[in-house]
């Protein structure tokens, strides 16, 4: 059975540049086809499946799936070859309707969220559904990678209608940028910022601000 570090090991792969590891990681996980096989990749191997134009990649994955001998995963494989009406264009995918269009592609939650993930590693879309369903530890881990330089937390054009209190876990930085978001309303936890020298609101609809948000901002 593989391990967690594994298992991420070869969603690396999986996720390489032009695919370029494909065939590398559908050798390894050949290996596990009869033996534990770790279903958890199931969906980044469907994105890649319908991502991927490199036809030879796709005979790779579509005579990996027939190994897997699984009926349902089959009629999900068909499904994505036919339905056109749900492409990975970053311009078609909408926080609205994320959860709907996952769903089509999935049987369960985890799968769900591992599918969320890679739309949000391709495209930087789906956040406010991650968001919803991972734990607190799982969203700070999420956001630490949008620090810029150790002190500019980027949540820019990420299609969020509120500001997520995790980011309190990083009482450090020094600018917030939540420009072209669905805000209107920065919360009040925002004040507990004592270095924030920046805050970001471009094309912002605000409707409240509390009055102890930007004291350091404004001081002299």
């Amino acid at each position: 059975m593989l391990n967690p570090y594994e298992i991420e090991s070869l969603r690396g792969l999986l996720r390489s540049p032009t695919y370029s590891d494909l065939p590398l990681a559908l050798q390894i996980l050949d290996g596990f086809i009869h033996n534990d096989f770790p279903s958890v990749l199931i969906p980044d191997l469907l994105v890649i499946f319908h991502q991927c134009r490199n036809n030879q990649q796709r005979e790779l994955l579509r005579a990996f799936f027939l190994k897997l001998n699984d009926d349902q995963l089959t009629k999900r494989v068909m499904k994505l070859e036919k339905d056109e009406a749900f492409e990975y264009n970053p311009e078609r995918l909408t926080a609205k309707g994320l959860r709907r269009d996952i769903q089509k592609y999935t049987d369960s939650r985890s799968e769900m969220i591992s599918f969320a993930q890679m739309l949000y590693a391709k495209y930087e879309k789906g956040l406010p559904l991650l968001l919803a369903e991972l734990s607190v530890k799982e969203v700070v881990k999420l956001l630490e990678e949008r620090i810029e330089g150790g002190v500019r937390l980027n949540l820019s054009k990420l299609e969020l209608n509120y500001i997520p209190r995790e980011i309190c876990a990083f009482p450090d930085i020094q600018e917030l940028d939540v420009s072209g978001n669905s805000l209107d309303n920065i919360p009040r936890f925002i004040g507990v910022f004592k270095k924030l020298k920046k805050l970001n609101l471009y094309n912002f609809s605000l409707r409240y601000i509390h009055k102890n948000i930007g004291k350091n901002m404004f001081k002299n």
